[in-house]
């Protein structure tokens, strides 16, 4: 893939994203050994591998193309709708294609990591759905409590998690997405101040027989997966919380 990098940079440059970030990271591979006669059965082996990441970033830091030896992604902190990501991302996948020709789709997933910042007269209550709120700690006779919470299912298209995750550490992304490259606008916290993360994952694999490669394939595929995380998202908040945000998002355009 570092072959193609200088020509991917020097289009999508031309499409918005002129910044260009190079680094690497870690991957864990693991292999499980047969199983012979001992007992117990050997445990697998994790083998840590360190790969090149390449991104290409719009201006102000708020999206980038990233890709690395075996995938393409997209990633956003300043989210506007699914219509938009789409587009965006058919544009950056469709260069990194004419460049490098990819051949097979072998995953395909959907993230979106929302933070819950209650206001000082709020609580957790006014935002999520009392499924994601976890035991009433009054009941319990506990006067503090975090609290986390992981569901997994099948859908018709693929897998869906939905994650909610306390913390009161001033951690406003999950670990894997921590450190990131892109530019927030994250609100000042407090010291010990509670947060929550709602983190939705849908995601697709075609692991016994790969799909050939087109866009067209992965746009549909998106928007197959976007019916479960939409079902999710708008079933663990609150509408009134809802109501809130899109206010909120008025009034950021409002000022912009």
């Amino acid at each position: 893939m570092a072959k193609y990098v200088p020509e991917i940079q020097d289009r999508v440059r031309r499409q918005g994203f002129p910044r260009f970030l190079q680094s690497k990271i870690q991957q864990v591979r693991i292999s499980a050994l047969p199983v012979g006669l001992s007992l117990p059965p050997s445990p697998p082996n994790f083998d840590v591998i360190e790969v090149d990441r390449w991104e290409f970033q719009n201006a102000d830091r708020t999206m980038g193309i990233v890709v690395v030896k075996d995938s393409v992604a997209l990633h956003m902190s300043r989210y506007t709708s699914f219509e938009q990501f789409c587009a965006l991302f058919e544009q950056g996948l469709n260069v990194v294609h004419e460049v490098a020709s990819l051949a097979l789709i072998e995953r395909v997933g959907l993230r979106y990591v929302d933070l819950i910042v209650p206001g000082e007269d709020e609580g957790f209550e006014q935002f999520f759905g009392e499924r994601l709120l976890g035991p009433e700690k009054e009941l319990l006779e506990v006067e503090d409590s975090l609290y986390g919470m992981d569901f997994r299912g099948r859908t018709t298209t693929g897998t869906l998690t939905v994650k909610v995750a306390q913390n009161d550490a001033g951690m406003m992304l999950p670990p894997d997405l921590s450190p990131s490259t892109l530019s927030h606008d994250l609100p000042a916290l407090k010291p010990k101040q509670k947060i929550a993360l709602l983190d939705i994952d849908h995601s697709i694999e075609f692991a016994e027989k790969a799909k050939e490669f087109s866009t067209e394939t992965v746009s549909d595929l998106l928007w197959r997966l976007h019916h479960n995380t939409d079902l999710a998202f708008r079933h663990s908040v609150k509408p009134e919380a809802l109501e809130k945000w899109k206010r909120s998002s008025a009034l950021i355009e409002l000022k912009q």
